[in-house]
């Protein structure tokens, strides 16, 4: 089973959320807080037997909005890989468990 992850950025913070798993998400004052609180919660995915994790962020060199879903950037140095594309701008990343 694959799952999305979203990172946002809100007015004074980040946030970051697995949709389909419930209890899995982070918010942290920086893109890196929220990255190592979202390392966290994907731990905690893996260790209830989740075989994968998966995002659909947008390319920043060719979108400058990230509408709510992160940047592919974001999720790269949290170890998500590409996998496939929906559109140019749109890439399925992936996070093997």
């Amino acid at each position: 089973m694959r799952y999305a992850v979203v990172i946002e950025k809100a007015a004074k913070n980040y946030s970051a959320y697995v949709p389909d798993l419930p209890g899995c998400v982070a918010t942290g004052a920086t893109v890196e807080e929220t990255e190592q609180l979202i390392r966290e919660a994907i731990e905690t995915a893996r260790r209830a037997g989740i075989p994968a994790l998966e995002a659909y962020p947008l390319d920043a060199d060719l979108s400058p909005s990230s509408t709510g879903t992160g940047y592919v950037s974001t999720f790269q140095r949290i170890g998500f890989r590409v996998v496939g594309r929906r559109s140019h701008a749109r890439p399925i990343m992936r996070f093997d468990l």
